[in-house]
């Protein structure tokens, strides 16, 4: 897997580059079954923002943040130089007995477990233990931000992989508008339930390439539109639809409390949101097979499992999302066409830009 493999590189090149002056292991003990202290890189200016990352399967905190802190975008620069007011917080999760992938049968660093990254949703139960402890645990670091005087409106989360996959879950649970979601070859859990309870039909945009045993007519060309059937105007869930699917993420799947009469509850939908995904190994009409479509896209996580993120959002929540489809690429992110990107969408969408 690529994203581990590049992690343990990083992790094992870290006594190569010196540690940033500004970065530093929280002293302040986090509750919620003694999860990591998590990797935090201060503001080298006043501090105005902060961004949450989660890891990926089996990587920490450290050597992922590590990672994000020397990523340049294409004329050279580092995030950190680029928002010298920005405080990056990296999260490490526990070790967790795992029973699907790689892993199987092992202790291994994971948010929640999961069965199958082929069929995400499979013996979904599993998952939602993990999650909601790592919903609070994030939690409790958003509101750590608040109390010191960050206001959600400027406070950006998301993650790659099972730390994207989290961090929407953490995203929802939420009341108020977020600064925003970056999400890196992710999924999310329980989207078909989300957008069954929508009113959207299982076999709606992508999931019908999914669900399909006949072949999918697909786009083979160098332009960068997607690879997917044309989606159409649909109409968008009315508003109770939302809550009830909102409903359903805070109260059943995580345990807390669900939005209230108020419509000041569901602001977070308003949180803009970006997606990111590579294509490598991308269906096209010549590979129309269903058991070359299962294992599709990037190495660990399926193309069409992170356009379903996008589908779900944007169609069953009526989201502002922005995705973007990297071509020939696979299980982590693009340097630096997705950095480039994602700062293009902080400045477009989540009114923060360069200094």
């Amino acid at each position: 897997m690529r994203g581990c493999k590049t992690a343990l590189a990083q992790f094992l090149l870290l006594p190569l580059f010196p540690t940033p002056p500004s970065a530093t292991h929280t002293q302040n003990r986090m509750p919620n079954n003694n999860y990591p202290d998590p990797f935090i890189v201060n503001p080298n200016g006043e501090h105005t923002h902060t961004l949450i990352l989660l890891h990926g399967r089996g990587d920490t905190g450290s050597a992922f943040g590590a990672g994000v802190y020397i990523t340049r975008t294409s004329s050279g620069f580092s995030l950190a130089s680029l928002y010298p007011g920005m405080k990056f917080i990296f999260p490490t999760t526990k070790q967790r007995y795992t029973t699907g992938g790689a892993a199987a049968g092992y202790w291994w660093r994971e948010w929640f477990d999961t069965t199958s990254l082929i069929y995400p949703e499979e013996e979904s139960e599993r998952q939602v233990e993990g999650l909601r402890e790592a919903v609070a645990y994030v939690n409790e670091l958003i509101e750590a931000e608040v109390a010191n005087g960050i206001p959600r409106e400027r406070i950006i989360i998301g993650g790659l992989s099972q730390g994207c996959a989290t961090s929407i879950h953490v995203l929802l649970a939420q009341n108020e508008r977020m600064g925003g979601f970056v999400g890196m070859s992710g999924w999310m859990p329980f989207a078909s339930r989300v957008r069954e309870i929508c009113g959207l039909s299982p076999g709606f945009g992508i999931s019908a390439i999914l669900d399909s045993e006949e072949p999918v007519e697909v786009k083979n060309d160098e332009s960068d539109d997607e690879v997917v059937p044309e989606e159409g105007d649909f109409p968008e869930p009315p508003p109770e639809k939302r809550k009830e699917a909102m409903m359903f993420i805070r109260e059943v799947l995580l345990g807390r409390s669900p939005p209230g009469d108020d419509e000041d509850e569901l602001e977070v939908l308003k949180t803009p949101v970006f997606l990111g995904h590579g294509d490598e190994g991308l269906l096209y009409p010549s590979d129309s097979s269903r058991e070359r479509r299962l294992h599709e896209s990037d190495e660990v996580v399926d193309y069409k499992l992170g356009r379903n993120i996008y589908t779900t959002l944007r169609h069953g929540l009526g989201m502002d999302v922005t995705w973007k489809r990297y071509r020939n690429f696979d299980h982590w992110y693009k340097e630096p066409d997705e950095i480039d990107d994602i700062v293009d969408f902080w400045g477009e969408k989540c009114d923060l830009f360069p200094e």
